[in-house]
């Protein structure tokens, strides 16, 4: 008898252990749209970034030879 629930138990755990990865491996597909949404933010904010240096850059030099 004390066999039947010790197999009882490990198929139970061996269960919940199999959804348990299951719903781990499904959930980063969750996660994938807000990755690309970080990672087109970032693209934005570098272009941006470099926009901004690019117009700035003729100003920076023309300080440079009035001092």
């Amino acid at each position: 008898m004390m066999g039947y629930t010790a197999d009882l138990s490990d198929y139970l755990w061996e269960i919940m252990e199999r959804f348990t990865e299951n719903l781990m491996y499904a959930s980063r597909w969750l996660l994938a749209p807000v990755y690309v949404g970080l990672w087109l933010g970032l693209l934005a904010l570098t272009i941006k970034f470099f926009e901004e240096i690019f117009t700035y850059c003729p100003i920076f030099l023309a300080l440079r030879k009035t001092i």
